[in-house]
Protein backbone atom coordinates (compact mmCIF):
# COMPACT_ATOMS: atom_id res chain seq x y z
CA UNK A 1 0.00 0.00 0.00
CA UNK A 2 1.39 3.08 -0.60
CA UNK A 3 1.44 6.27 1.97
CA UNK A 4 0.77 9.64 0.69
CA UNK A 5 1.88 13.25 2.90
CA UNK A 6 0.37 16.53 1.85
CA UNK A 7 2.39 18.87 3.38
CA UNK A 8 0.87 21.71 1.57
CA UNK A 9 -2.68 23.18 2.47
CA UNK A 10 -3.78 21.07 -0.06
CA UNK A 11 -7.55 18.83 1.11
CA UNK A 12 -7.24 15.48 0.80
CA UNK A 13 -10.12 15.52 -1.54
CA UNK A 14 -8.49 17.78 -3.61
CA UNK A 15 -5.64 16.07 -3.90
CA UNK A 16 -7.39 12.91 -5.15
CA UNK A 17 -9.51 15.55 -7.58
CA UNK A 18 -5.96 16.14 -8.64
CA UNK A 19 -4.18 13.19 -8.89
CA UNK A 20 -6.71 10.53 -10.45
CA UNK A 21 -4.23 8.89 -12.66
CA UNK A 22 -2.14 8.18 -9.44
CA UNK A 23 -5.24 6.65 -7.18
CA UNK A 24 -5.89 4.29 -10.56
CA UNK A 25 -2.45 3.49 -10.94
CA UNK A 26 -2.90 2.56 -7.04
CA UNK A 27 -5.80 0.73 -7.57
CA UNK A 28 -4.38 -1.79 -10.53
CA UNK A 29 -1.27 -2.01 -8.77
CA UNK A 30 -3.36 -3.31 -5.97
CA UNK A 31 -5.52 -5.88 -7.74
CA UNK A 32 -2.55 -6.99 -9.61
CA UNK A 33 -0.46 -8.41 -6.83
CA UNK A 34 -3.40 -9.89 -5.31
CA UNK A 35 -6.12 -11.20 -7.78
CA UNK A 36 -4.90 -14.69 -8.46
CA UNK A 37 -5.35 -15.41 -4.27
CA UNK A 38 -8.28 -16.90 -3.28
CA UNK A 39 -7.64 -16.04 0.02
CA UNK A 40 -7.10 -12.43 0.14
CA UNK A 41 -10.68 -10.78 1.12
CA UNK A 42 -9.66 -7.18 0.58
CA UNK A 43 -6.98 -5.05 -0.54
CA UNK A 44 -5.34 -1.56 0.80
CA UNK A 45 -4.62 0.24 -1.95
CA UNK A 46 -3.82 4.14 -0.81
CA UNK A 47 -3.41 5.95 2.73
CA UNK A 48 -2.99 9.84 2.67
CA UNK A 49 -2.60 11.62 5.45
CA UNK A 50 -2.63 15.89 5.30
CA UNK A 51 -0.94 18.84 7.52
CA UNK A 52 -4.43 18.84 9.40
CA UNK A 53 -4.27 15.68 10.86
CA UNK A 54 -7.07 14.24 8.42
CA UNK A 55 -6.14 11.07 6.66
CA UNK A 56 -8.16 8.67 4.36
CA UNK A 57 -7.26 5.12 3.63
CA UNK A 58 -8.36 3.23 0.39
CA UNK A 59 -9.61 -0.31 0.78
CA UNK A 60 -11.13 -2.45 -1.34
CA UNK A 61 -13.75 -5.18 -0.80
CA UNK A 62 -12.80 -8.61 -3.13
CA UNK A 63 -16.50 -8.47 -4.16
CA UNK A 64 -15.66 -5.22 -5.53
CA UNK A 65 -12.78 -6.16 -7.38
CA UNK A 66 -14.54 -6.47 -10.48
CA UNK A 67 -16.05 -3.21 -10.76
CA UNK A 68 -12.95 -1.17 -9.52
CA UNK A 69 -10.75 -2.55 -12.48
CA UNK A 70 -13.07 -2.28 -15.09
CA UNK A 71 -13.41 1.57 -13.66
CA UNK A 72 -9.63 1.61 -13.96
CA UNK A 73 -9.74 0.10 -17.54
CA UNK A 74 -11.81 2.67 -18.80
CA UNK A 75 -9.65 5.69 -17.07
CA UNK A 76 -6.70 4.25 -18.73
CA UNK A 77 -8.56 4.13 -22.17
CA UNK A 78 -9.58 7.93 -22.05
CA UNK A 79 -8.08 9.98 -24.78
CA UNK A 80 -6.47 12.54 -23.06
CA UNK A 81 -4.52 9.08 -20.55
CA UNK A 82 -4.12 6.84 -23.29
CA UNK A 83 -2.51 4.19 -20.96
CA UNK A 84 -3.10 1.06 -22.79
CA UNK A 85 -0.54 -1.72 -21.84
CA UNK A 86 -2.29 -0.65 -18.27
CA UNK A 87 -5.86 -0.57 -19.89
CA UNK A 88 -4.88 -4.61 -21.40
CA UNK A 89 -3.20 -5.38 -17.96
CA UNK A 90 -7.08 -4.46 -16.77
CA UNK A 91 -8.38 -6.70 -19.29
CA UNK A 92 -6.40 -9.45 -18.43
CA UNK A 93 -7.30 -9.19 -14.86
CA UNK A 94 -11.37 -8.76 -15.46
CA UNK A 95 -10.71 -11.91 -17.91
CA UNK A 96 -9.27 -13.82 -14.85
CA UNK A 97 -11.99 -12.24 -11.96
CA UNK A 98 -14.66 -12.80 -14.63
CA UNK A 99 -13.79 -16.54 -15.07
CA UNK A 100 -12.94 -17.44 -11.95
CA UNK A 101 -15.46 -15.82 -9.46
CA UNK A 102 -18.09 -16.78 -7.97
CA UNK A 103 -19.59 -13.54 -7.00
CA UNK A 104 -18.99 -11.87 -10.62
CA UNK A 105 -21.93 -9.64 -9.92
CA UNK A 106 -20.75 -7.41 -7.69
CA UNK A 107 -22.45 -3.97 -7.69
CA UNK A 108 -19.68 -2.19 -6.41
CA UNK A 109 -18.54 1.00 -7.54
CA UNK A 110 -16.30 2.94 -5.65
CA UNK A 111 -16.91 5.94 -7.05
CA UNK A 112 -19.96 6.70 -6.32
CA UNK A 113 -19.82 6.24 -2.70
CA UNK A 114 -19.64 8.98 -0.18
CA UNK A 115 -16.80 10.56 1.05
CA UNK A 116 -15.87 10.27 4.53
CA UNK A 117 -12.27 11.62 6.26
CA UNK A 118 -11.91 10.27 9.38
CA UNK A 119 -8.90 10.92 12.04
CA UNK A 120 -5.58 9.01 11.34
CA UNK A 121 -6.72 5.70 13.57
CA UNK A 122 -9.90 5.67 11.06
CA UNK A 123 -10.40 3.65 7.56
CA UNK A 124 -11.98 4.75 4.29
CA UNK A 125 -13.56 2.84 1.92
CA UNK A 126 -13.76 5.10 -1.10
CA UNK A 127 -14.18 8.50 -1.75
CA UNK A 128 -16.37 10.35 -4.15
CA UNK A 129 -13.81 13.12 -5.03
CA UNK A 130 -12.18 10.98 -8.02
CA UNK A 131 -15.54 11.45 -10.06
CA UNK A 132 -15.35 15.33 -9.97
Amino acid sequence: MKSVLIDTETSIDEYLSDNKELVYSEILNAIGDSYMDNDISSINVLEIFSKDSTSLKLEIERDDWIKSIDRTRIFFERPDIEEYEKCATCVNILNYLRNNEENSTADFDFLKRDTYVTSNDKYLKCNSALKK
